[in-house]
């Protein structure tokens, strides 16, 4: 998909040089799991010295899930089971322990 953002310009706003500025946007995320796609930006000015070829977003560290809509599989990934006492005849509490890496 594409996402346009259209910066205006007027008396009353400024966009002013060396200055950051930062937006960001909702979504939902899919149900199934995916890689993250590749993201690049561009801007197109009033004149095209202005405009700006794609380049790839800068990612936050080698880390996927910090990458732009990568979603990961869902998994378990730690299970243990065990047992209060293993005495003949005595009462019993049977504990099961799940660890998951996504809500599932």
């Amino acid at each position: 998909g594409t996402l346009v953002v259209t910066l205006l310009q007027s008396s009353s706003i400024k966009w002013l040089a060396g200055t950051k500025y930062s937006f960001n946007f909702k979504l939902q995320n899919p149900p199934a799991e995916q890689n993250a796609p590749f993201v690049a930006v561009s801007a197109k000015g009033a004149s095209s010295s202005d405009n700006i070829s794609p380049e790839n977003m800068d990612t936050p560290g080698d880390d996927d899930d910090l990458l732009p809509l990568y979603i990961k599989q869902p998994a378990i990934e730690e299970i243990e089971i065990g047992q209060k006492t293993p005495a003949p005849g005595a009462h019993n509490t049977i504990t099961v322990t799940i660890k998951v890496n996504a809500p599932i």
